[in-house]
């Protein structure tokens, strides 16, 4: 196992900042910078990401008994609203559509909690956001629904999220680039990813399934 920054993926091989790496297979499967590391490789994919912002707090005493979530998360709805327009997401710094919030908490075994979460859709996966605002708003939006929780001590995170036009994630190989598959597009990894990975690795050893194929890159390809 090598752990290095990868500049480019060639067919069966990926240029690193150590050296060039040859291979039978690529997968890519660099969640929200999926899609910009194949981009700088020229290659075109059907992926894309949200800016995805939470509170992380420290074990607390307070206990919350379930996952509290929207019945109607919108942050569904905001990922098929900023993909309706393919050409736009080649632009900087772009915001697709107005951002949105989704309150809700979960809480882990050590006691933390998460909340959140704020998504936006912005083209550039480095985009600055205003921290100190996206906190007091989520703050301001769980005190709503869970008022012991909005005045705890915590850190803001903001990280990525992937995901596709059709709300599902892409696996498979990359139509017209041999050997080179991708495994990302996963906004609702926690349960999926699992059992759905050893599924893709049985597929590239030649197993065929019936799921893998139905989450192929190659459908998109198939609808243009």
């Amino acid at each position: 196992m090598v752990i290095t920054q990868v500049l480019q993926i060639l067919p069966k091989a990926v240029t690193t900042t150590k050296e060039i790496y040859y291979t039978a297979n690529t997968v890519v499967c660099a969640g929200g910078l999926s899609r910009q590391l194949l981009k700088s490789s020229g290659i075109s994919t059907k992926l894309y990401f949200t800016h995805a912002e939470m509170i992380e707090t420290p074990p607390v005493d307070i206990q919350l008994r379930t996952i509290v979530m929207p019945a109607n998360l919108k942050r569904f709805q905001l990922e098929a609203d900023s993909t309706k327009n393919e050409e736009l997401w080649n632009q900087s710094d772009l915001e697709m559509v107005p951002p949105i919030l989704d309150a809700g908490a979960v809480q882990f075994r050590d006691g933390s909690l998460r909340l959140g979460q704020i998504s936006r859709a912005i083209t550039n996966p480095h985009a600055n956001v205003d921290s100190k605002q996206s906190e007091a708003e989520l703050r301001a939006s769980i005190g709503k629904i869970l008022p012991k929780l909005n005045k705890l001590p915590g850190t803001w995170h903001h990280c990525l999220v992937s995901f596709s036009s059709d709300a599902l994630p892409l696996i498979g190989l990359i139509p017209e680039h041999e050997s080179v598959h991708v495994f990302s597009g996963f906004s609702n990894p926690l349960v999926i990813v699992p059992p759905l990975a050893q599924r893709f690795a049985d597929s590239v050893f030649g197993i065929k399934d019936e799921i893998i194929t139905k989450l192929s890159p190659v459908r998109f390809q198939n609808l243009s």
